[in-house]
């Protein structure tokens, strides 16, 4: 009989990570202040809308959701009071998701490192800067909305988010918490990580390669062992 032939990644040599409920926990803020701003003016998000909202770039929800010429404001004028109420309440509350910040600073100094997220650029930055001196931000590319042309779950943002760190998509390791986001990453060709913590209950993570609770495990030893749990297209999944 013939030994069933075992297919492994190359060798991981960057990291991408997504940003919101990856690596801070903004998601439901975010919906919060959407939500209350669009009550003002007797627009109620679904359900469905909110779970939709999930892993999708601004640019992709302002035009799903908040429609021009059905407000009496433009969606820009609504973004603005969005982002300007978000970044208040996360400089006082600081939500970062438990080892988002030494997973990030630590695979900073060994692996070239970048963000890939549907957030406004402004906001990605604004949370980089709250790290303080432990990360330079000239040293790490960052994706966002105004980036893209068609969001997660496209492929474009993390093929983009690999071509800026100068790596080829199946050489990049990227850490996700949404279902679009890890279809983005798969799609692109990237290896794919699901951190559980930020994960909306019910969605499925089959997509991605390994499935962790934290990000509190991830550390040099995680990412060279990486190819240890994806051996003949099977994955070892945790949590």
């Amino acid at each position: 009989m013939m030994d069933r032939e075992i297919h492994v990644s190359p060798s991981i040599k960057g990291i991408l990570f997504d940003l919101d409920n990856t690596l801070v926990s903004t998601e439901a803020l975010a919906e919060e202040i959407l939500s209350t701003i669009l009550a003002e003016y007797g627009c109620f998000l679904t359900e469905a809308q909110k779970r939709w909202m999930v892993g999708h770039c601004w640019n992709d929800i302002v035009t799903e959701i908040v429609l021009p010429g059905e407000l009496p404001v433009s969606s820009q004028e609504i973004m603005v009071r969005l982002l300007d109420a978000k970044d208040l309440i996360v400089a006082e509350t600081r939500p970062f998701l438990p080892g988002a910040v030494r997973a990030l600073t630590g695979l900073s100094q060994s692996y070239p490192v970048g963000i890939v997220s549907g957030s406004f650029r402004r906001e990605i930055v604004f949370i980089l800067e709250l790290l303080g001196p432990e990360i330079d931000l000239r040293t790490i590319p960052i994706v966002c909305a105004e980036d893209v042309s068609h969001g997660k779950p496209d492929p474009e943002p993390y093929r983009l988010g690999a071509a800026r760190l100068g790596l080829r998509p199946d050489h990049i390791l990227v850490f996700e918490d949404s279902v679009a986001g890890i279809a983005s990453a798969k799609a692109a060709g990237c290896s794919c990580v699901a951190v559980k913590v930020g994960v909306l209950p019910g969605a499925d993570l089959a997509q991605a390669d390994r499935v962790i609770p934290t990000l509190e495990e991830v550390d040099l030893h995680f990412i060279r062992n990486f190819n240890r749990f994806k051996l003949g297209g099977l994955s070892t999944r945790v949590g």
